[in-house]
């Protein structure tokens, strides 16, 4: 229950931002920022802005009885042959998601409505399907990272992941603009996300503030977007 439940709220996520976008016609920049709102709203709301964690005390007295089992542990955690599952679970999802998206009619599809959405049109593509599966197909991935980054921590915090943002924008720019050659592709991302991820870590070990690493990632962010900028005026 701790795994389905989040990953069907996921694509129902998902397919309220496409009803939104899709339907309702809002900018997709604003739509989904303000579902996010709603959502990290309701999500405080029913956990009065608590974290939840083993042996959490309750309003009513008591502790909680529910518990991090160490099979749900083991996401974030756990170790197969010294490597780390969470690194081979991405390593698995990459390949997965570059296979569908690159080789397959479907995964295609995708790429052109995200490309050109009237000459997808012209083409007989259901543009607007497409559109609403993407947007399912995002907030099930945005669930299973909120599962790993659970495991991984041990508790749940509902604003865990926002830290991350920045991390996640500035990846997929680099894979655009940098890996991508000015085109969207998951092996790209990948690369970017590790180029992310290194540099962190080296700011780390350099003892560089937390509050810090933000103008580091707000100037690989610009970076990113002038060179794409640069791309598409060649």
């Amino acid at each position: 229950m701790a795994l389905l439940v989040p990953l069907l709220l996921g694509l129902l996520i998902g397919l309220f931002n496409a009803f939104f976008v899709v339907k309702v016609k809002l900018p997709d920049l604003l739509a989904t920022l303000a579902v996010m709102y709603i959502v990290n709203g309701i999500q405080l709301t029913y956990t009065k802005g608590y974290s939840i964690y083993n042996n959490m005390p309750l309003e009513s007295g008591g502790t909680a009885p529910g518990k991090f089992i160490p099979s749900f542990l083991f996401i974030g955690q756990g170790e197969i042959f010294s490597i780390p599952f969470s690194a081979l679970l991405m390593i698995l999802t990459v390949i997965l998601a570059h296979l569908f998206l690159q080789y397959t009619r479907y995964g295609r599809m995708f790429y052109l409505v995200g490309g050109n959405i009237e000459a997808a049109k012209l083409s007989g593509i259901p543009v607007n399907r497409y559109r609403t599966y993407a947007y399912m197909l995002s907030g099930l991935f945005a669930a299973i990272a909120g599962i790993l980054l659970a495991s991984r921590i041990g508790t749940g915090q509902v604003s865990a992941g926002a830290p991350l943002l920045m991390d996640g924008v500035a990846a997929a720019f680099i894979g655009f603009s940098v890996f991508g050659a000015g085109k969207p592709n998951v092996i790209g991302t990948f690369f970017g996300s590790i180029l992310i991820g290194i540099l962190l870590n080296g700011l780390t070990m350099l003892n560089v503030p937390y509050f810090a690493q933000d103008i580091i990632k707000g100037s690989i962010l610009i970076g990113a977007l002038a060179l794409s900028y640069w791309q598409k005026k060649q």
